[in-house]
């Protein structure tokens, strides 16, 4: 089973903005600190869950967790909002 399901249209949204519109998505979501840079460190400089884990701190599984939840929240925004269609 895919863990991330029904979050491809965020990510590819995510992968065609540039830093500023990032992190303007990420300050309206109202993001922790720690889930801003893995969704920085992901979408904007698009390394590797090990790396990122690495930056952060924290395992790679909780690397995951913690970009499905900002994914989910950064999904309704965007969908609360009209950029993507739900």
């Amino acid at each position: 089973m895919k863990y991330q399901q029904g979050l491809e249209k965020t990510k590819q949204y995510l992968k065609e903005r540039s830093l500023p519109e990032l992190e303007d998505i990420i300050t309206a979501t109202g993001l922790s600190k720690q889930k801003s840079t893995i969704i920085l460190l992901k979408y904007a400089r698009e390394l590797q869950r090990w790396f990122i884990a690495d930056e952060v701190h924290c395992a790679e599984t909780k690397v995951s967790t913690k970009t499905t939840q900002a994914l989910r929240k950064i999904r309704n925004y965007l969908v609360y909002t009209g950029k993507i269609a739900a």
